[in-house]
């Protein structure tokens, strides 16, 4: 088995943090095809937060969502839903992908997302808190990505800026 989570495929825009990277998930998922594993993807790999529909996403991201229904096709790929890709089941069908709630392996792995522990998300957005409903649409609304870019820096100085600010932020909405 293989467990990955939080891809956030968006829809190849300035706000898509993970634009460019394809081919990399693309060679880990032919290892995974060329090793008979199995793949979960414990949410968050379809960002909805990033784009009003799946057309953007699909023209962004093509190939590796062709390959996770190749897998899932084979029976070997289960999609555990998150909190960014609550409107997948609207598309489970059309992607060909099983979508769960949970994925039991054996009597001792659960695998879940993990939205469920997080009292500022809820399971979709239009349950989350205030502040991040705002912050989504605002996101959405301008087509801009109101974070910090940690995907190209990701080191101990721009950590800590992102912990500073994420703090600032929580002290300015409480």
């Amino acid at each position: 088995y293989y467990i990955i989570s939080d891809i956030h495929l968006g829809d190849g825009s300035m706000t898509d943090i993970f634009v460019a990277k394809d081919r990399h998930l693309l060679r880990f998922l032919d290892k995974v095809d060329a090793e008979g594993a199995t793949l979960i993807v414990a949410g968050d790999a379809i960002d909805f937060s990033q784009s009003w529909s799946l057309t953007p996403i699909l023209r962004a991201h093509g190939k590796v969502l062709g390959a996770f229904s190749r897998l899932a096709a084979k029976g070997r790929m289960t999609y555990v839903i998150g909190n960014h890709d609550f409107d997948l089941r609207l598309y489970d069908e059309l992607l060909n992908l099983p979508v769960v709630g949970e994925v039991q392996i054996g009597d001792d792995i659960l695998v879940r997302h993990g939205y469920e522990y997080d009292p500022v998300i809820g399971p979709d957005i239009g349950r989350s808190e205030l502040r991040t409903r705002v912050h989504h649409g605002i996101e959405r609304f301008f087509g801009i990505w109101l974070r910090l870019p940690l995907q190209h820096f990701y080191n101990l100085p721009n950590r800590l800026a992102f912990w500073l600010f994420h703090k600032a932020a929580l002290l300015a909405f409480a």
